[in-house]
């Protein structure tokens, strides 16, 4: 294979660290930004289980969708790189578009409705950005490309879940069974908070790491020398 590029005239080029050193600091701003949302979502439970004053969630709330949009367009600058970035940025922004305006529907069906359609687009956004991660780890960690993986099955599961929980409440017969399901399902997502923490800043170490470190004489990230072609020389007519 390595001749045929070299007999084409397309010679593989080595892999920029810089890349890896940039999506390093990315990630480390995602991780910066989830630190807040996840003590904000631990305490805005907190608040609302004992009937505190509302306008504290108000402020989060709002904060909470600004720092979204932020992390949103941190997803999309990391585009550039991997296209399931940017579609996981979009998702971003409109889960959390839907979030901000249920806070502001009363508790009815609508605002379920809007909820389950929050966490829908929730699920897209795992997805993409899971998948995305996880593909630009297989050439630097194939332990973190996994707990990817393994993440972004893991919230898909967790999700479906609460969507069927918030949709059978509307049955008389298992709306207590189903908020009660609901209601496990609320805590494993901020225990899901802080998984997403620990990926995020191992993510970010596990890369910087990765641009840091010399490339290896041998390895497949060298450049390819091209092989100077031996000039055939014809015999010279020899007497008999």
């Amino acid at each position: 294979m390595e001749n045929e590029l070299i007999n084409t005239g397309k010679i593989p080029q080595p892999e920029s660290k810089a890349k890896y050193a940039d999506m390093s600091k990315k990630f480390m701003y995602l991780f910066m930004i989830q630190v807040f949302l996840t003590i904000g979502s631990v305490l805005s439970v907190i608040i609302a289980w004992v009937n505190l004053n509302a306008a504290v969630l108000v402020c989060y709330s709002i904060a909470a969708f600004v720092l979204n949009i932020v992390f949103a367009i941190i997803h999309f600058l990391l585009g550039k790189y991997d296209s399931e970035f940017s579609l996981a940025g979009l998702f971003c922004i409109i889960s959390q578009l839907f979030s901000f305006i249920k806070l502001y529907v009363p508790d009815t069906a609508m605002n379920m409705m809007i909820t389950i359609v929050s966490l829908v687009f929730s699920a897209l956004y795992i997805l993409k950005f899971a998948n995305a991660m996880s593909s630009r780890f297989l050439p630097v960690d194939l332990s973190m490309s996994d707990s990817w993986e393994t993440y972004r099955t893991a919230n898909i599961y967790l999700i479906s879940i609460t969507c069927a929980c918030l949709g059978l409440a509307i049955t008389p017969f298992i709306k207590f069974l189903a908020g009660i399901v609901s209601i496990f399902c609320a805590l494993a997502a901020i225990g899901f908070l802080f998984w997403m923490l620990v990926l995020l800043y191992k993510s970010s170490v596990s890369m910087k790491a990765f641009a840091a470190k010399p490339d290896e004489p041998n390895s497949n990230n060298a450049p390819v020398t091209p092989i100077e072609p031996i000039p055939i020389v014809a015999p010279e007519n020899q007497d008999i």
